[in-house]
């Protein structure tokens, strides 16, 4: 086990939400073993544990729209606008769709944590929907800003078609409303 504590990057993390924080995590290398998946320790930070290695850190952040305590925190309130993340790109959304969709399949210890897979699933696909211009099918280079996305996006352009990715969307359950 890594006892080891490190600091996640350099400078405060600007976030919409404290789910955009998680799945900003989530996509992000290990500084110790650059694996991961990396976990909040507690219900909202700023300490983390990676799932790989079991090191542990510190993230700084901010959150823009703050949610109440009363949320359900394994429903996703990832971006209450229409705008697209600034800290997930494009590719790292549909990783973490992918990964909740075969949770949703394939894990699910119980009907509410396989509804719960299935929201996370419809949340992240909804967010890299906000990548794509209405009107076209494959997304700009520049959505996608780390080179695994890069590479991703050039080698495997078939995996980024809008019209398949708004079709996965439909089949999946639609997402509860922002909370006032």
């Amino acid at each position: 086990m890594v006892t080891k504590s490190s600091k996640l990057v350099d400078s405060p993390v600007e976030a919409l939400t404290l789910d955009e924080v998680r799945c900003f995590l989530e996509v992000t290398p290990c500084p110790s073993c650059q694996t991961g998946p990396l976990v909040f320790d507690g219900p909202s930070g700023p300490t983390f544990t990676c799932q790989a290695c079991e090191g542990t850190g510190e993230i700084e952040f901010s959150v823009e729209y703050p949610l109440p305590d009363t949320i359900d925190p394994d429903i996703p309130h990832i971006n209450p606008t229409e705008d697209p993340s600034q800290l997930v790109d494009l590719n790292q959304w549909l990783g973490l769709y992918y990964l909740h969709a075969e949770a949703a399949d394939n894990h699910p210890t119980s009907a509410t944590e396989h509804h719960n897979h299935q929201l996370w699933a419809a949340a992240c696909l909804a967010e890299a929907l906000k990548f794509y211009d209405v009107d076209e099918e494959l997304p700009k280079p520049e959505t996608c800003w780390t080179e695994t996305s890069q590479a991703a996006l050039e080698n495997h352009p078939d995996v980024f078609n809008r019209s398949a990715l708004v079709d996965l969307r439909t089949k999946l359950p639609p997402l509860p409303e922002w909370p006032e």
